[in-house]
């Protein structure tokens, strides 16, 4: 059975081990597929988008790194379990797994929030957790390795008018702890993983309900105060893998005071706060359901 310690595999330990990475294809995901990579490690990254994902791949393989790129919907079991498949016949193991795929959901309240990317987020998040963890742990089975789950906001506690994405982090949280529990002893070592405000699309560009888009725009000033680089995000991953610390979450005092602290003196500095771009949506009241 593998090994493990305090201090975890560190930059030199990845050397010829093989990672999975889930909406790999840019922000957060592109950034650990970078950053496994450039410590040695076989990246296999995927995606719905295969031309993103290509490009992305191609980028990465500019810089000199091995990395790879498959085309994946994480909401379809036969296409996850495919992506494992893929990496295990191309290296013949897989280390390192990372369900990062995510998808935000409208901004707003669940009455007058439209059901369809409502579902979508929830899938998803969860599906794709779900049958990511599925596959990671058959794979692993034989020699052990590091399974990441990627929480957010909401994981700990409701989050008004976000409660697709939120609640559906709140179960990636519950679920994860459960399966650490589980494997506890196997050899796969389970994490969650929380990186805290991000600037990535996903934070970014964010779509309303309309009537709400002013509440989310003092998001904005939270971003600017609190967000990191997807790079310096990723790099917080690194004393995860190969320990058994079930969770790591990067707004935790004093971190968070640190990373103000430097974005505030950014801003004395003259350098520009990052902005939310808010696509606001037309929405209709839902109907009330009959009785009967």
């Amino acid at each position: 059975m593998p090994r493990t310690s305090r201090a975890g595999l560190g930059p030199a330990g990845l050397t010829g081990r093989v990672a999975v990475i889930t909406g790999g294809g840019s922000g957060l995901g592109l950034a650990i597929a970078r950053l496994l990579a450039a410590h040695g490690a076989r990246v296999l990254i995927a995606g719905r988008d295969d031309e993103r994902l290509e490009r992305a791949a191609e980028l990465l393989r500019h810089e000199g790194l091995d990395v790879r790129a498959r085309q994946c919907d994480v909401t379809d079991r036969e296409q996850v379990f495919a992506l494992a498949a893929d990496a295990l016949r191309r290296w013949d193991r897989i280390d390192i797994w990372v369900n990062n795929a995510g998808q935000a959901g409208v901004f707003g309240p669940v009455r007058r929030g439209p059901e369809k990317p409502f579902l979508a987020t929830t899938d998803t998040v969860i599906r794709g957790t779900y049958f990511g963890s599925l596959a990671a742990l058959d794979a692993m089975a034989p020699r052990g390795g590091d399974l990441v789950n990627l929480l957010g906001r909401g994981d700990d506690g409701p989050v008004e008018n976000q409660a697709a994405y939120g609640s559906a982090k709140a179960w990636v949280r519950a679920f994860t702890a459960a399966l650490a529990s589980e494997q506890q002893g196997s050899g796969v070592r389970v994490h969650a993983f929380n990186p805290g405000l991000v600037r990535t699309d996903l934070l970014g560009r964010v779509t309303s309900v309309r009537g709400y888009a002013g509440a989310l725009q003092r998001l904005s000033g939270v971003v600017a105060v609190l967000g990191r680089g997807p790079d310096e995000a990723a790099a917080a991953l690194l004393p995860l893998l190969g320990t058994e610390r079930r969770e790591y979450r990067a707004l935790a005092a004093p971190r968070a005071l640190a990373v103000a602290a430097r974005n505030l003196l950014d801003r004395v500095r003259g350098q520009p706060a990052p902005r939310l771009v808010v696509e606001v949506i037309e929405v209709d009241d839902r109907p009330e359901a009959s009785g009967g």
